[in-house]
């Protein structure tokens, strides 16, 4: 099969290149696809120490957990990256997911808003996924406030190929907030963006 072939050819080409990054990335996405997540592991302890101890190796190992369904694990995995590495925006992105298959809303929450803090302390452009996800925990943990119904119409702007989604969102928060009139309006802007999309849909067809 083409997986097997792909093994096969990046085997030899790490043994001649066993520094090379990109190969590792691919071995991993290889035995993440075939479900061997020990043997990519061991793949990536056995790499060389200057590669095993660098942050996209490490980054490599958490995912692995992950994706082995080993939540808890990872989650202190990336909590001891971010203690002794330093903070890291990367870093606390995959614990706070990490957190939130876990059920762990709270912090999820508390990590997306660091990340965020972080980003427009240094005055780089929040990504829109980041804002999603702190938006999407904030109505997890309850938190109906006009802060997360901003954040939902802000990314409407920002985003606006996932408008519908954040219209319906925007909708639920003021049913949430006992606004009718503005959640069937804005029930009405999804439904608009939502027949735009079919018409759109048939003339492409």
């Amino acid at each position: 099969d083409n997986n097997g072939q792909a093994h096969e050819l990046l085997e030899d080409f790490l043994k001649e290149h066993p520094e090379s990054l990109k190969a590792y990335y691919l071995m991993c996405e290889i035995f993440w696809e075939s479900k061997a997540f020990d043997v990519a592991l061991e793949l990536l302890s056995n790499c060389p120490k200057n590669l095993s101890e660098s942050l996209p190796v490490r980054m490599l190992s958490g995912e692995t957990l992950l994706r082995a369904g080993k939540e808890e694990e990872a989650v202190a995995f990336f909590q001891e990256l971010l203690e002794t590495a330093g903070w890291n925006n990367t870093v606390a992105q995959a614990l706070a997911r990490a957190h939130e298959t876990l059920g762990h809303h709270e912090k999820a929450r508390a990590l997306y808003g660091e990340i965020m803090g972080a980003c427009t302390g240094c005055g780089t452009r929040v990504d829109p996924l980041i804002k999603l996800r702190y938006a999407e925990t904030s109505l997890e943990t309850g938190d109906f406030s006009t802060k997360t119904l901003e954040l939902f119409l802000d990314l409407a702007k920002e985003d606006p190929t996932n408008r519908l989604y954040y219209y319906q969102r925007a909708s639920h928060i003021y049913t949430l907030q006992g606004n009718e009139r503005e959640s069937r309006r804005f029930a009405a802007f999804a439904q608009r963006v939502a027949e735009e999309g079919s018409q759109a849909a048939e003339r492409g067809g």
